[in-house]
């Protein structure tokens, strides 16, 4: 029997603002075209923060990557709708408009991209190190609370009632402010 020893390799496109705009593989391995095809469009951030991720040397390959255990919510059909209401309600929260003018501000000062990326990464930090509380808590409740109602289909994630609770206990007009 001859041994053919099994190798892929997956080549992620993502543009200069983030987004992820192409997957491409070859090689004897098998990959998962058509899962990989639905993140293009979807900025990283919403992916895990895949560039950070690359950056730091924790991604050898992307199709591990893309099929762990944490990535089970971006293939679910209503994992869309939470990116929606995330930013629906990220759009009155006063961080987040800081952000937009901010960057606004850079972008019309200048066509390169790259100046527009670091200075929303220099606001937001990497993996949203810099995003005040109230911003994570607004986050927090939004995730967990689309995880609670798709639990059935989303087996693979825990969700602490208490965490639910107080995520949505510090939110503005909770009135319950702890």
């Amino acid at each position: 029997m001859h041994n053919v020893r099994r190798r892929r390799l997956i080549l992620r496109q993502v543009n200069t603002l983030g987004v992820v705009t192409d997957f491409f593989g070859v090689g004897t391995s098998p990959f998962l075209n058509q899962n990989l095809s639905r993140l293009v469009g979807w900025h990283e951030s919403y992916l895990n923060s895949a560039v950070y991720a690359y950056e730091m040397g924790t991604v050898a390959d992307w199709v591990a990557f893309f099929t762990g255990d944490w990535a089970q919510a971006i293939y679910y059909d209503r994992y869309s709708l939470l990116v929606s209401t995330l930013r629906e309600n990220l759009l009155t929260d006063r961080f987040t408009s800081t952000i937009i003018e901010s960057v606004i501000d850079v972008s019309e000062t200048s066509d390169d991209d790259s100046l527009v990326v670091g200075e929303r990464r220099r606001l937001i930090g990497d993996r949203g190190h810099a995003v005040p509380e109230l911003t994570r808590r607004i986050i927090e409740h939004h995730v967990l609370d689309f995880l609670r109602k798709n639990k059935a289909l989303l087996k693979g994630y825990y969700i602490p009632e208490q965490a639910v609770a107080k995520a949505a206990a510090l939110l503005p007009g909770s009135g319950d402010k702890k």
